[in-house]
């Protein structure tokens, strides 16, 4: 084991040149590099001093890049949530208004993701919803911009 907090903070520097990280995954790392819980709390805490982790600023990022790249408020909050990010525990403006984001501009989101990459399926409306489902859209979402696309693009 390493047991310097010294040579751990270093790490997270190296870590985080890389990107942006959550505290979890700067943590698991720490770890599979062989640093011993002392040194890792004592680099970490070093670090959100600094300003240097911060899973709010990771969230708001993570949530404004996945929305833009048309996946559903739903999947991203689960995935945050598998990263142990609780974005309903942040008091973060910029997060509340992501999660906020009412079913019409959702369900516009959700259309654009269809047109731009529209499914592959003979049943064109099970091909659409089965795609916003993965994409991490709630079932009513999916529904709703599902039937849009359809009637948007009926021949």
């Amino acid at each position: 084991m390493k047991d310097t907090a010294d040579d751990a903070f270093r790490r997270v520097i190296r870590i985080l040149n890389a990107g942006d990280q959550s505290e979890a995954n700067i943590r698991a790392k720490l770890t599979r590099a062989g640093y011993s819980a002392g040194p890792i709390d004592d680099a970490v805490g070093r670090a959100k001093e600094y300003g240097f982790i911060d899973d709010a600023r990771y969230a708001r990022l993570y949530m404004e890049s996945k929305t833009r790249s048309g996946k559903g408020m739903d999947g991203i909050v689960r995935d945050l949530s598998k990263m142990n990010i609780h974005v309903y525990d942040f008091e973060d403006a910029s997060i509340t208004e992501l999660l906020d984001m009412d079913n019409e501009d959702q369900i516009s989101q959700a259309v654009s993701l269809l047109t731009r990459k529209p499914p592959r399926s003979k049943n064109q409306f099970q091909g659409a919803y089965s795609k916003l489902m993965r994409n991490g859209y709630s079932p009513n979402i999916a529904y709703a911009a599902s039937r849009r696309w359809l009637e948007q693009n009926a021949l």
